[in-house]
């Protein structure tokens, strides 16, 4: 019995001492805090560059649409003969001007006579539900003050933090930030960056030549 005992205690001490062991063993920590750590890491990184994407492709869209308001603002829009509505104008002279990974097909183009410079809302044209059908072509005539805008409904860069409650970003509310519900002239409903070129001008006296769509 003496001997069952013996076998027992130093069976159960040897068994603590190794429980001891294991709890002082810091070998691989340093994996596992990584592999603790590498999700929402690799999510913040994401969406920095999301983000930043995202503002490049803001001021690319705002510098290519001044450039083409330019080429109204001289005439050499409305002396072109190949212009007569706002797709041509986009696929023309704004999709050229921007990156390649921008679906310039899904830029909406509106260009509008203003009476003056103070009556210019490009807010007030587009909305979430913003269709071709509802936007106006018209480049004016020698010294009309006109506004043109272009608007890109841009997708997430990283769809899978998109609507995705059960990520990591969407358990904080941080999945849709930037995005807004947008529906595009076919009925589909998406999440997007509405991203928005304006420039207002005056055009040159360059006479009375001008585009007959939607004027």
């Amino acid at each position: 019995m003496a001997t069952l005992r013996g076998l027992f205690s130093r069976g159960v001490q040897s068994g603590l001492g190794k429980v001891r062991a294991l709890g002082k063993d810091i070998a691989g920590v340093t994996a596992i805090e990584f592999a603790m750590l590498f999700i929402p890491f690799f999510g913040v990184l994401m969406m920095i560059f999301a983000n930043g994407y995202t503002m490049f492709v803001s001021s690319e869209l705002e510098e290519a649409t001044a450039q083409v308001g330019r080429d109204i603002e001289t005439g050499i829009i409305q002396t072109d003969a190949t212009i007569t509505t706002a797709t041509q104008l986009r696929d023309t002279y704004l999709c050229p001007k921007l990156n390649i990974f921008v679906n310039c097909k899904a830029i909406l183009i509106d260009s509008r006579v203003l009476p003056n410079f103070a009556s210019a809302n490009p807010s007030s044209i587009f909305q979430a539900n913003a269709s071709a059908d509802k936007l106006l072509f018209c480049t004016g005539t020698g010294s009309s003050t006109v506004m043109l805008n272009a608007l890109y409904p841009m997708p997430s860069f990283f769809p899978i933090l998109v609507n995705n409650s059960n990520s990591f970003f969407g358990a904080v509310g941080l999945s849709n930030v930037g995005l807004t519900s947008y529906t595009d002239g076919s009925g589909n409903t998406s999440m997007a960056h509405l991203l928005l070129g304006t420039t207002v001008f005056r055009n040159e006296p360059f006479g009375a030549k001008q585009s007959t769509q939607k004027c």
